[in-house]
């Protein structure tokens, strides 16, 4: 009988562990928002992934909403969050409740003190980061390789860029990402994102929260703190990061370029006239 047990009690941990590609530990809980410590760095949490308690209860599951290196902060979206306690495990695995796989769209961001972004935290950028391949993309964005009313595919200088636009009003929006290929994956080589208007002849930031893209990324379930930092002058974006690196000018923008002390490259974009921020590109390229 104890050997029939101890045979039951392996078979369960064997095909459990089969199921499981990481786990983490919930380290804190604020309201609505779960903080997951990853247990194993070298393979961050990805966006949009759902995460399970390790008893395999599928009424109970999380859905990473903003990843970084050694941890991930997540939402409930099935289940009591009364049921979750610190020092509880969660892993990552194929087991997905069907009803449960919709993103709720987000209505705002949730703000931040932009004098607390570091350059280090653009090695992430609306949840993706170095590595991670297209098809992870797609899971958030939606397919890239069919036209709907917000995705275009354009080839520009000879580079494949996918575009994803809110075609709302007049605001010229988007977000772009350009891609290449590494051992026949299509991964992640660059991501852009503007939140900008048409006024006359002239470009101007637009806040895009309600309507365009900051809209747009919210409806997918993208809440990036560092979105907060459109709309603000380039002599606050000096005080918080520093002199950049390299100043470009052309006749109706200029660009403040950044690199993260992993070399991610980021550019800030300011139009001439108006000296706000309306683009950010955030470059993965090695």
């Amino acid at each position: 009988m104890r050997k029939s047990i101890g045979l039951f009690i392996l078979l369960f941990i064997f095909t459990l562990n089969s199921q499981t590609k990481q786990s983490g530990t919930i380290v804190k809980i604020t309201g609505s928002e779960i903080t997951v410590r990853n247990e194993n760095p070298q393979k961050p949490f990805q966006m949009g992934e759902n995460l399970h308690l390790l008893t395999g209860d599928e009424s109970i599951i999380l859905r990473v909403t903003f990843p970084m290196q050694t941890s991930a902060k997540c939402k409930l979206i099935s289940g009591s969050i009364k049921s979750l306690k610190i020092g509880s495990i969660v892993y990552s695995g194929e087991q997905q409740s069907k009803k449960d796989t919709v993103v709720k769209p987000l209505t705002k961001l949730q703000p931040v003190k932009i004098e607390s972004i570091k350059l280090e935290d653009f090695n992430s950028f609306l949840g993706f980061s170095k590595g991670n391949s297209l098809e992870n993309v797609e899971k958030i964005l939606g397919p890239p390789f069919i036209k709907t009313s917000n995705l275009l595919m354009i080839n520009v200088e000879n580079r494949s860029i996918l575009v994803w636009k809110d075609l709302t009003g007049e605001n010229e929006t988007k977000v772009v990402i350009e891609p290449k290929i590494i051992n026949n994956l299509k991964i992640i080589s660059s991501i852009s994102v503007g939140s900008t208007t048409i006024k006359g002849k002239k470009k101007y930031y637009q806040d895009t929260s309600s309507s365009g893209t900051i809209s747009f990324l919210l409806s997918k379930g993208i809440d990036d703190p560092k979105l907060n930092l459109f709309g603000t002058p380039a002599s606050k974006i000096i005080s918080i990061f520093g002199e950049p690196y390299k100043i470009e000018k052309e006749s109706e923008y200029y660009i403040y370029s950044y690199a993260s002390p992993k070399g991610t490259k980021i550019n800030f974009r300011f139009y001439n006239h108006e000296n706000l921020l309306h683009g950010i590109e955030v470059s993965f390229r090695d």
